[in-house]
């Protein structure tokens, strides 16, 4: 069994809801936007996503998640320790 891609799980479900209230894909971001706040930065939050996603895989190494990610090493490390992920 595969694991499901979480960007393409995150836009199955967007597409889900798009569809029950009859709004473009951009008003529901801009809802999510506006809901979050500051406390939610797409671009780093979706690098840092990814990376701990592809690490965890065994796809990329922890240099390579630090760059995608786009955070210092020690921060990497942090975040993936608090996902359960331990550094390899």
């Amino acid at each position: 069994m595969t694991k499901e891609n979480p960007l393409r799980e995150a836009f199955g479900k967007l597409k889900g809801i798009k569809g029950k209230t009859g709004k473009s894909t951009d008003e529901l971001l801009k809802e999510v936007d506006e809901e979050l706040g500051s406390r939610f930065d797409p671009g780093k939050d979706l690098g840092i996503e990814m990376a701990c996603k592809s690490y965890e895989n065994g796809e990329i190494s922890l240099r390579k998640a630090v760059e995608l990610a786009g955070v210092g090493y020690e921060k990497m490390k942090k975040v993936l320790k608090e996902r359960g992920v331990g550094a390899k």
